[in-house]
């Protein structure tokens, strides 16, 4: 890997078509966290390594700052602080504040103090990366859009604009960024984090728990002594919900691997034209050390 380029492009050849990459992602391979180059879990897609790094710290920071800020606003303004770890909001913005502090500690790992990472052997701290970032980035576009159906009273407050609305908007932009690959059959994982939290919802109310104004529920819409109110939230969540979050983040990766590759391939053609290379053009992913977007 030359060091001017931190990015590779996920998949190889600009010739795949589009059927043939679908058709990969179920592959029984496609379930696991391994990668063929692993450095492509700790890069930007566009190679700039040095900004990627202040694109990664500077998230956590954000993170991290609004994390603590909503936990101790909670504790000193409401009569059950407690309550505050109860709401999937929180768990899902927790989740992101994790998942972009992995990511900012891997990628200065890897940048500074990894730089022999081997094709085809992926280290347990890249695995661990990939599950929580995509883990982290459905849950909280589904959390989006279930806040804004289901509980969005026209009103929006500081925190709930962070932990509502600039969740995604930091999901989409990241999703954009980073060199990060999404795999369909990775479903699984965002769907364990679905049920998790239904199985916790279910065991809090049988226990007895309350929400924050001391309701017997968590949510309203997710009343389990109205089994036929929550059970259209719990199918419709675990089966459509989240395998359609999914798919929308796996769209929007294809569409940034194909835009980077068809720039590349330009890149990589204008060069050969000009310098009248007898050289073949086809883009492959060796080729993007060649390139300069």
């Amino acid at each position: 890997m030359s060091p001017k380029r931190s990015s590779v492009v996920d998949g190889g050849d600009e010739d795949r078509t589009c059927v043939s990459a679908v058709r990969d992602e179920f592959r029984c391979s496609s379930f696991w966290l391994g990668h063929a180059e692993p450095r492509i879990l700790a890069s930007d897609q566009w190679g700039f390594p040095k900004l990627y790094v202040g694109w990664r710290v500077f998230w956590a920071l954000y993170h991290l700052t609004w994390s603590m800020y909503d936990w101790i606003n909670n504790a000193t303004t409401t009569e059950r602080p407690g309550t505050w770890l109860v709401y999937l909001t929180n768990w899902t913005f927790l989740l992101l504040t994790a998942n972009t502090i992995v990511q900012a500690t891997v990628v200065l790992h890897v940048t500074f103090g990894r730089s022999d990472l081997e094709d085809g052997r992926t280290p347990w701290y890249l695995k661990v990366a990939w599950l929580v970032y995509e883990m982290a980035s459905a849950a909280s576009i589904a959390v989006t859009v279930l806040y804004f159906v289901l509980l969005f009273d026209g009103t929006l407050s500081v925190i709930s604009t962070v932990t509502h609305l600039l969740n995604t908007v930091y999901v989409i932009l990241d999703v954009c960024v980073t060199a990060m690959p999404v795999r369909l059959l990775h479903v699984i994982y965002v769907a364990a984090y679905t049920v998790a939290y239904l199985v916790f919802s279910l065991i809090y109310w049988a226990a007895d728990g309350v929400n924050s104004d001391g309701e017997p529920y968590i949510y309203e819409t997710l009343d389990w002594s109205k089994p036929q109110r929550a059970a259209p939230v719990v199918v419709g969540a675990a089966l459509v919900g989240v395998p359609l979050v999914h798919l929308l983040l796996w769209t929007l990766y294809m569409i940034r691997s194909a835009i980077h590759r068809n720039a590349c391939s330009g890149q990589h053609q204008e060069k050969a034209t000009t310098t009248n290379s007898k050289k073949s053009t086809n883009h492959t992913a060796a080729d993007c050390d060649d390139c300069s977007v």
